[in-house]
C-alpha cells in the first residue's frame, strides 16, 4: 500500500506551496489529496497531477471521505478566527477515524493571544488521540496518530 498525504488549505497560499513543495521532494502526485472548500480553485491544483477533495471543517461527512486511506494529515491552520477550535478538533477526529497515523498541524505566525488561544485549543483534540508513544515512530502499535506543530 503506497503513502498518501491530505493536505487541507490546498486552495489557499501554504496548502498549495506544500503539495508542490511535496512533488518537487519526490512524492508521487497520485499519492497527494489536495483538500479545500472551493472546487474551482482546486481545479487549478489538479493540474498538478494530485487527486482532490472538497472539504468543510464543519462536515465531518466530507473529512471523512477526503480522509479515507490516507497515512498522513498536513493540517493547515483554518483561517476563520473563532471558528478554528471546532473545525481542527472536527479534522482531528476525523483523522482518527480514518486511521491516519500522522498529523503535521501548521499553527498561525505570530501569535497574538486570539491566535495563541486557538493554536493551544486545537493542540487540546489532538492530545486527547495521541500519548508519548504516538509521538514515537512506534506509533503504528499504538492505533493513535503522531502530531507534530510547524510554525
Amino acid at each position: 500500500m503506497s503513502t498518501s498525504i491530505v493536505v487541507t488549505g490546498a486552495t489557499g497560499h501554504l496548502g498549495r506551496l506544500i503539495v508542490e513543495r511535496l512533488i518537487a521532494r519526490g512524492t508521487a502526485p497520485g499519492d497527494i489529496v489536495a483538500a479545500g472548500r472551493n472546487a474551482e480553485r482546486l481545479a487549478a491544483v489538479a493540474h498538478l497531477g494530485v487527486s482532490t477533495a472538497v472539504i468543510d471543517f464543519a462536515s465531518p461527512a466530507s473529512l471523512d471521505s477526503a480522509f479515507a486511506g490516507a497515512d498522513t494529515l498536513m493540517l493547515v491552520s483554518g483561517s476563520e478566527v473563532g471558528q478554528r477550535t471546532q473545525q481542527h478538533a472536527n479534522a482531528i477526529s476525523a483523522a482518527t477515524r480514518s486511521g491516519i497515523t500522522r498529523i503535521v498541524y501548521t499553527s498561525a505566525p505570530m501569535p497574538t493571544p486570539q491566535r495563541s488561544s486557538s493554536r493551544q485549543s486545537t493542540r487540546q483534540p489532538s492530545r486527547r488521540y495521541s500519548t508519548p508513544e504516538s509521538r514515537s515512530p512506534s506509533c503504528a502499535t499504538t492505533g493513535t496518530p503522531r502530531t507534530t506543530s510547524a510554525r
